[in-house]
């Protein structure tokens, strides 16, 4: 990425040789490296102007390698992620963790996120109480949501369902 000082959006979809040590780069803003099989999420601490991250189906995240400060969207559906970096962005807006199997509810606590997206996964809706500023929860077919649950944390969020 040195080649090109002034690039602000790169996409790179399924590159499985991708080096993610080269990722280093003062301008980027918006990244997508869904389905690149070597990325962990250590990139993140040198790209430090990002506001915008697509990691789906990175299958080697490591919750622990990700950090970034001033992020405002995280795409890491499709992965194994459990919901415990988000504490480690403490900016996020937006997060779609769908499809995210492992997605542990107690972990799932952040003051900033308005958008998430937890689809297929197994929440039941208790971390509900842990995202006080959500304004829009897209739960589509969790098979373990507890509507009751739910209506005790719910006041002005639109629910998909």
């Amino acid at each position: 990425m040195k080649h090109f000082p002034n690039l602000e959006e790169c996409k790179m979809r399924s590159c499985k040789k991708l080096d993610e040590d080269e990722i280093k780069h003062d301008k980027l803003k918006v990244i997508g490296v869904s389905w690149c099989t070597n990325v962990t999420g250590r990139f993140l601490e040198h790209v430090p102007n990002l506001r915008e991250c697509n990691m789906e189906c990175c299958m080697n995240i490591n919750e622990d390698e990700m950090k970034h400060k001033t992020l405002k969207e995280l795409n890491v559906s499709g992965t194994k992620i459990t919901g415990r970096f988000l504490e480690h962005f403490p900016n996020l807006v937006e997060c779609n963790m769908s499809c995210c199997l492992k997605l542990y509810e107690g972990g799932m606590k952040h003051k900033t996120i308005k958008i998430l997206g937890v689809s297929f996964t197994k929440v039941t809706g208790r971390f509900l109480k842990h995202v006080p500023n959500l304004e829009k929860c897209v739960m589509r077919h969790c098979d373990y949501i507890n509507y009751r649950i739910i209506e005790k944390y719910i006041k002005n969020v639109q629910v998909n369902t």
